[in-house]
């Protein structure tokens, strides 16, 4: 199975601390983690991690590539990165992230949104089983979704927050899994935001909310799936490994509410471990 994945790479700073700060407080952590991460980046790790082959399109700069590079031989996966930074790229972003020890859950510092040059990306895309994209560049994902769509690669598409052009990018998804606190222009509540959504033809609708049941839509035939329980030691990248696992699962021909069923087992297994990749050593 391949597999390419098309958007955000970053350096994570990750603190591993009980409680948090009050304004005006310093503490020590714990533990401190630097790793790459980011929304297609852990998307494709996953993937990878499953047993796929997996491609990332992204852009991290020439002073980070060996950092994405060495994941291959650490968790004996094989992944792909092109890196379409042009020569004037500001720099991978660098990410801040607290996990409270006490229950996994995460917060994040991410620095500012910049959209900068990339360079010519390639004309065609096939010989993929599943493509994925997320909201950030989108002069690399809006080209490579038309690409897939053309060629009748399905494309999985997921996103934190709205950014302006989403729906160009929308017009080309077949699956959308994102957070249910997702909102689409001139919406204020969830099911408003659904019936933006339902202008565009998808084959499948997920929204995810921590803990709580995922709301689906096959077609337009709405049904609710509840994740697994497990003991909780990070939830950082939890959503991410949902979207490599859906490819994953997609890819080898399973119909979209077992793909998104199986997803979810797999997101809440990596859970259990902390950071987004350390599971799969545990596979």
């Amino acid at each position: 199975m391949r597999a390419l994945f098309v958007g955000l790479a970053t350096i994570d700073i990750i603190y591993y601390s009980y409680g948090f700060l009050k304004e005006d407080q310093k503490t020590y952590a714990d533990k401190q983690v630097i790793i790459p991460g980011g929304m297609a980046s852990n998307a494709a790790i996953t993937f990878a991690g499953l047993g796929g082959n997996s491609e990332l399109w992204t852009k991290i700069g020439a002073k980070n590539i060996s950092d994405f590079n060495q994941l291959e031989e650490e968790y004996n996966i094989q992944l792909k990165v092109r890196d379409y930074a042009a020569s004037d790229f500001p720099g991978l972003p660098v990410v801040s992230i607290l996990i409270n020890r006490k229950n996994g859950s995460r917060t994040v510092l991410n620095k500012p949104v910049l959209h900068p040059e990339t360079e010519q990306i390639e004309s065609e895309i096939s010989n993929y089983d599943v493509l994925m994209i997320d909201g950030f560049y989108p002069d690399l994902t809006i080209p490579a979704a038309r690409c897939a769509r053309q060629n009748g690669i399905p494309v999985v598409f997921d996103s934190g927050s709205w950014k302006p052009g989403l729906e160009h990018l929308l017009q080309y998804t077949d699956y959308l899994i994102v957070s249910k606190s997702f909102r689409p222009p001139g919406t204020k509540s969830f099911r408003s935001g659904l019936d933006y959504l339902a202008d565009f033809d998808f084959k499948g609708m997920a929204f995810t909310d921590g803990s709580k049941p995922v709301i689906a839509f096959d077609h337009r035939i709405e049904f609710s799936l509840n994740p697994q329980t497990v003991k909780c030691a990070d939830t950082l990248g939890a959503g991410d490994v949902l979207h490599g696992a859906f490819c994953h699962y997609l890819a080898k021909g399973k119909e979209f509410r077992e793909a998104l069923k199986s997803a979810m087992n797999t997101a809440s297994f990596s859970c259990s471990f902390e950071g987004p990749h350390t599971w799969i050593k545990e596979i």
